[in-house]
């Protein structure tokens, strides 16, 4: 999403299109981990970030703690994308629809915010006016 979107736009390619993509795009990947999340969890056991989430010293729990399913929804698709950011949800215990919705949440408002920077960006670099 950081990445695709200025992307596209310095492309030339339509900003609405590329922000009905990404978020598109993103919400299916979340919706595929999300829908796959007992072959996650045996991989997330197996892996490190279960036992950074087990830690209750680690920087992961401290912010799950004080945040809960409202912050990582809306934190992690900007840092971490939506796939990682469900595959934690899920290692927490968060339910599949509560996680659903305030991560998509978080894909729409990442979304049209970056969108909305990217364009201002290239009309500063260009100095022209991107008329869509």
């Amino acid at each position: 999403m950081k990445i695709a979107i200025p992307t596209g736009l310095a492309l030339g390619i339509n900003p609405y299109f590329t922000g009905i993509t990404i978020v598109l795009l993103s919400v299916a990947a979340l919706i595929l981990v999300a829908y796959f999340e007992e072959n996650l969890k045996y991989v997330l056991i197996r892996s490190n970030v279960q036992k950074k989430l087990e830690d209750k010293s680690g920087n992961m729990y401290k912010v799950w703690d004080r945040y809960g399913v409202v912050g990582l929804g809306l934190i992690s698709p900007l840092l971490m994308g939506a796939p990682l950011g469900a595959a934690i949800g899920i290692s927490l215990g968060i339910s599949r629809n509560r996680l659903i919705i305030w991560m998509t949440l978080g894909i729409v408002i990442w979304t049209i915010l970056i969108t909305l920077f990217s364009i201002i960006g290239l009309e500063e670099i260009d100095g022209r006016i991107v008329d869509y």
